[in-house]
């Protein structure tokens, strides 16, 4: 049975983007890919895996294809890629100058510790994701947004992400001198 629901999945997922190829204006983006070039998959799955290659094959316009996981991807699946464009984790200087992108110049906020939230080894998009929650959590609090809601939204984030939380990195700085 679980197979079978597998199946499923891939195959709904396959019409869907069998559907899109048929009525694709010049260029569009399909995502994600991984299942569809999953190096493990039953003998239905790669017959729809090769008639979506195909369509692939002969489409004209610019289709373009992203996953997270390209390791997962058959190598046959990519050699039919013309094109890989590669987009590496962002380090420390890159997550510092996101978080002092991530908010709108318009949105109520206290001066945040970008220094701090960019030892959060994150994607941007992880970080988009904390910064709306943060302002959520703002908005509900009805104050501007703080490095503690920043904070418990960051929590938040890593638990989504099945990510260990180390707490010594959330406890409030203390400023120096003051007594414990």
């Amino acid at each position: 049975m679980a197979r079978t629901l597998q199946f499923r999945a891939t195959r709904d997922d396959f019409r869907f983007l069998q559907e899109r190829l048929n009525y694709l204006p010049r260029s569009q983006l399909l995502r994600p890919v991984g299942k569809f070039g999953a190096k493990k998959r039953d003998r239905y799955a790669n017959i729809e895996i090769n008639y979506l290659l195909e369509r692939m094959e002969g489409y004209r316009g610019l289709a373009i294809l992203a996953t997270n996981m390209k390791s997962a991807l058959d190598p046959a699946f990519l050699r039919r890629l013309r094109f890989i464009a590669n987009f590496p984790f962002p380090g420390v200087t890159e997550r510092r100058r996101i978080w002092q992108r991530v908010f709108p110049p318009e949105t109520p906020k206290e001066p945040l510790d970008n220094d701090r939230l960019a030892r959060f080894n994150l994607t941007g998009g992880s970080i988009h994701n904390i910064a709306l929650n943060a302002a959520f959590l703002a908005a509900d609090a009805g104050t501007a947004v703080t490095i503690n809601q920043v904070l418990d939204a960051t929590r938040s984030e890593l638990r989504k992400l099945e990510r260990s939380i180390n707490e010594a990195e959330f406890r409030p700085l203390q400023a120096v001198g003051a007594s414990a």
